[in-house]
């Protein structure tokens, strides 16, 4: 990791997006873990590096076991890639007993999914724009759940996906120019979407 908060609450605030930048050399840009009631905002966080492990969950921002806040914060350009692997560096990961809400990001040119859910976490995702990935702009993964609205996703292979056994409320979003898919739910998955 980049940055590790863990074991208590932490507010990282930049001055804003354009003059604060965090350029993390890392998998996981910042991590959150065992961290409830954290805030990171008013920043970007770039210049990521991809682990060669490919299952490594490798992510601009990933919470695991905690309650986070990501809010006005710019994910960009993390496209460094292990030839041996073919997942890269996604914006917002939440993992295992992580709840996160995600408002009005702008992730943009990374090397995987926008913002992704595993087992266990939940999100409310608000108000971002998610252009040109790799992967799923949005996915919510195993058994996670997550409101989702008025979101802009574009330039991944796809838009909003709900797999496995996961919940999803999808909402008022603009979902466009993805190479596959627009919006799916898979498997035992269930999504609501108006």
């Amino acid at each position: 990791a980049g940055f590790r908060v863990m074991g208590k609450s932490l507010t990282i605030r930049g001055e804003d997006r354009d003059s604060t930048i965090l350029r993390t050399n890392a998998g996981y840009g910042v991590l959150f873990e065992n961290s409830y009631g954290s805030l990171i905002t008013n920043l970007t966080i770039t210049g990521g590096k991809r682990d060669a492990d490919g299952m490594a969950t490798d992510a601009g921002i990933v919470g695991k076991n905690c309650r986070l806040t990501v809010k006005n914060v710019t994910i960009r350009d993390n496209t460094h890639r292990v030839d041996t692997v073919v997942v890269g560096i996604g914006g917002i990961f939440g993992r295992e007993g992580s709840e996160i809400h995600a408002i009005n990001n702008r992730i943009l040119n990374n090397g995987w999914d926008g913002i992704t859910l595993y087992r266990g976490a939940s999100a409310v995702i608000a108000d971002n724009i998610i252009k040109r990935g790799r992967g799923a702009g949005i996915g919510i993964t195993w058994d996670g759940s997550a409101l989702i609205y008025r979101n802009r996703v574009s330039e991944y292979w796809k838009g909003i996906g709900a797999f496995g056994q996961s919940r999803v409320i999808c909402r008022n979003n603009v979902v466009f120019d993805n190479i596959g898919w627009g919006i799916i739910a898979t498997g035992a998955s269930f999504m609501e979407v108006l």
